[in-house]
């Protein structure tokens, strides 16, 4: 419905987001919810030409062919057939991921999916050897490890300014509204872990190496108010460094990380970093770029200099693989 708020709104868009502003032909699969904040990063970043999109809902694709003014494909399949694109941005859900990926790479488009990958540790690989077989990159979605706090913390532990590593937890709440895929235990059978925990467990696997072992719970729950989810993951990595994950579609937004050592702990919200140490603590504001533009213009590199992506199919892969440790219970 045309408004002079809606008119400003979208006018403010065109001119901050430029869709042709790079030279590397780009196609968006997917661009409603996350695909649309996928695709302003992309445009931030400006190493990209989106020459069209594709989404399943009618209502997406022209939301976004409205605002940017770009082509809309009738299929996944006449995207892939276009010369002009060279890679293909997948912002669908998971279960999706897995074909959609594959397709992709037979048609030589080099390849961002969002994460995971896919649900499986097996198959993440599987396509990590299909698409380097075919030559093209394939980088996953995995950008909360790129955010600067996050690389911050990886910094102090190498300078060892928390002594030995003895224990860590995350959790990551994300309040959802709606019913859909996710809360399906036969497409995402470990609910929010598989979508806000997998973030989690990446950061740790960067930060302490190998999982060793690894076991945890889904709860669904019905409630008065309605559906109610939680999980919880406990790991244990190589070097005895025990690590919890706890995470919900049903509790208000947050993000908090801890880690913990025999000199100092450190814990963050994502944008500051707290260290004590010695009954002291420091409030810290790490510098960097930010990972949701970042990892487009990585993936740009890739794409142009043949680089290899930080977070592939082996980073997906060690990302899911505890999942597989997890059963479901609906109360």
């Amino acid at each position: 419905m045309f408004s002079i708020k809606n008119l400003a709104k979208t006018t403010g868009r065109r001119l901050l987001y430029h869709p042709h502003a790079g030279h590397i032909g780009i196609g968006l699969i997917g661009v409603g919810g996350w695909g649309w904040v996928n695709a302003c990063n992309i445009m931030k970043s400006r190493r990209f030409d989106i020459k069209g999109i594709y989404d399943k809902s009618v209502e997406n694709s022209k939301n976004f062919k409205d605002v940017f003014k770009v082509k809309d494909y009738s299929s996944y399949e006449a995207m892939l057939r276009d010369k002009e694109i060279q890679a293909v941005v997948i912002t669908t859900p998971n279960h999706t991921h897995y074909a959609l990926v594959k397709e992709a790479a037979d048609a030589d488009k080099h390849i961002f999916v969002e994460k995971p990958l896919t649900s499986g540790a097996d198959d993440c690989r599987f396509l990590g050897r299909y698409c380097k077989s075919k030559g093209v990159v394939l980088m996953v979605g995995h950008q909360l490890r790129r955010e600067p706090a996050f690389r911050f913390i990886k910094q102090v532990i190498r300078d060892q300014e928390l002594g030995s590593v003895l224990f860590a937890r995350g959790i990551r709440t994300v309040q959802r509204k709606q019913i859909d895929w996710r809360n399906d235990p036969t497409i995402c059978k470990s609910g929010a872990m598989e979508q806000l925990g997998v973030h989690i467990i990446d950061i740790f696997n960067n930060l302490f190496g190998e999982v060793k072992d690894a076991f945890g719970e889904v709860i669904d729950e019905t409630t008065p108010t309605g559906p109610a989810d939680r999980a919880r993951l406990l790991l244990t990595y190589s070097a005895n460094i025990h690590a919890s994950v706890d995470v919900s579609f049903s509790s208000p937004n947050y993000l908090n990380l801890a880690i913990f050592g025999n000199k100092a702990s450190v814990v963050t919200d994502g944008k500051y970093i707290y260290f004590r140490q010695a009954g002291k603590v420091n409030r810290i504001k790490p510098k960097g770029a930010k990972a949701s533009v970042g990892q487009f213009e990585e993936l740009a590199d890739c794409i142009h200099k043949g680089t290899i992506p930080e977070t592939g199919a082996e980073v997906s892969a060690r990302a899911v693989e505890p999942l597989a440790n997890m059963t479901r219970e609906i109360l």
